[in-house]
């Protein structure tokens, strides 16, 4: 018999859930120490700037309110801090509501009919069972889940020491939430925290705190203060690196310089600055050559991804298959497929496209064909510019992680000339089902779900569940949105436009 004290591996006969991961070869994450590096202290989810200076100031009041400027509880601070993001949801929805990436929204206008809004049921984390649960399942809130570490990259916040339970606003948060407060209209202070102290406020008092709202940066003094952040340099010491200052030029340089729809925004710029950084022979700025080699991970990714949902997309619920019969299957559509296959003169762009449909197509073994030239394709670009390419991942860190483009291509395609057959095809599909497998052994944990999309049981492939392919996000429509927030770009129809100040900010 199974016993865990024994034998602390997976049982796959025990009763357990599936993990949604996203990342079924395990290679993501050298697509995402490019980005985190790239735009530090801008998150996926940080929606809105503002809400950088409106922590600041909710720490602030917190602290002077309950008489004493160095509380030091953590459970008393983040009771007043939940409460406060309740608040501010519940003021965004009543006052904006056509305001997007405000957090807590979905509480707030479930309860919105209530005259009495009851701050203390709905943010305090006691009541999280109750029926009607609390705005933020996190007990840290939307601060501890969202903002807390972006703002200490960005050297607003301290987190707790030895010395304090507590997080602070550092002196750059302090000057940050002293301009906040001179933003705002004088009796919001007051009223905020005497809500929060109570644990309920009117829901017709809501418009006297309008001038808090994320859309509502209107002084001078707050603009420069965020433009000044985003300027300053992502790291301490001597050697003073810029990324994020940088990036955000590179975004207005492509704005200004191109019809910027929009939709697919950053798909776009990431595909202009490769194609450009080529163009160049990569004598462009370290920033353009980060993002070259974030994008051609996404693309390398993308193409082997392909092989492991090939494999994936062939099974069915009551059609397990063996690899023999399976591989078998693939082969006879790759060959078929392969021999009338143009190249497209090797744009990597036509063959990323094909991917999308070919897979609505359910042309698997096409897929694979089409998959393996992209890879060829990149490959070639990596060998071209490799000691280019090879010194700014060293720089940055970038080649220490799987799936980092050169290695991840040296170890699929080798060194040696490339072609497209089906022996380098059934390679990487013997590479897939092994990186797959064994990065989902990896993850699972006893009671913590699987992550498997197959199972392989003596030659036999068993589905378990078909998630979708995916590329990384990389926090630029993000990064849009902060800029947008200052003024530095703005939208006429369905295009981005540069602003005064943003032909200002460019020219610095």
């Amino acid at each position: 018999m199974y016993d865990v004290d024994t034998s602390a591996l997976p049982f796959w006969g025990e009763d357990r859930n599936i993990k949604g991961g996203r990342d079924p070869l395990a290679i993501q994450n050298s697509s995402v120490i490019i980005y985190s590096d790239m735009v530090s202290g801008i998150t996926n989810l940080t929606l809105h700037i503002r809400y950088n200076a409106f922590y600041c100031w909710l720490l602030t009041l917190i602290a002077k309110n309950v008489g004493n400027e160095n509380i030091d509880s953590h459970k008393l601070q983040f009771k007043y801090l939940r409460r406060g993001e309740l608040l501010y949801a519940y003021m965004m929805h009543f006052n904006y509501p056509d305001v997007t990436g405000s957090a807590g929204s979905t509480y707030a206008y479930n309860y919105d009919k209530e005259e009495v809004l009851n701050l203390a049921e709905g943010a305090d984390i006691e009541n999280k069972n109750l029926e009607r649960g609390t705005y933020w399942k996190n007990p840290l809130g939307i601060f501890g889940q969202y903002y807390m570490g972006a703002m200490m990259q960005l050297r607003l916040v301290c987190p707790p020491d030895s010395t304090h339970s507590t997080y602070r606003p550092t002196p750059d948060g302090v000057k940050l939430q002293e301009i906040y407060s001179r933003a705002i209209d004088s009796q919001c202070e007051t009223l905020f925290w005497d809500a929060i102290y109570a644990g309920e406020i009117r829901a017709d008092m809501m418009p006297l705190l309008k001038s808090m709202a994320l859309n509502n940066i209107n002084g001078e003094e707050e603009l420069e203060e965020y433009k000044q952040i985003l300027s300053s340099p992502d790291n301490l010491g001597e050697d003073k690196v810029f990324n994020r200052y940088n990036t955000i030029k590179l975004l207005l340089a492509y704005i200004s310089s191109h019809e910027s729809s929009t939709r697919n925004f950053v798909l776009s710029f990431l595909k202009d600055n490769l194609l450009n950084a080529v163009k160049q022979n990569c004598q462009v700025s370290r920033e353009e050559l980060s993002w070259m080699l974030y994008e051609m991970n996404e693309l390398s990714h993308s193409a082997y991804e392909a092989f492991h949902f090939s494999i994936l997309y062939k099974l069915t619920d009551d059609n397990p298959l063996s690899v023999e019969r399976l591989f078998g299957e693939l082969k006879e559509e790759y060959d078929a497929y392969s021999s009338t296959f143009i190249s497209y003169d090797w744009d990597i762009y036509q063959l990323y496209e094909n991917q999308a449909a070919l897979y609505r197509e359910g042309a698997y073994g096409a897929l694979l064909c089409e998959s393996l030239q992209l890879m060829i394709a990149i490959k070639e670009i990596c060998d071209k510019y490799k000691d280019i390419l090879t010194d700014v991942a060293q720089k940055g860190g970038y080649q220490r992680h799987p799936g980092f483009v050169i290695e991840l291509l040296r170890r699929l395609l080798g060194d040696q000339p490339h072609v497209n057959d089906w022996a380098t095809v059934e390679r990487i599909l013997y590479a897939a089902i092994n990186d797959h497998l064994s990065s989902s052994y990896a993850k699972s944990d006893i009671g913590q779900g699987l992550v498997h999309n197959y199972m392989l049981d003596e030659g036999v492939l068993w589905p378990l569940r078909k998630p979708v392919p995916v590329r990384t996000s990389p926090r630029l429509q993000n990064v849009i949105q902060y800029i947008r927030d200052i003024d530095l770009v703005g939208k006429e129809g369905e295009r981005y436009v540069v602003t005064e100040s943003g032909y200002k900010f460019l020219e610095s």
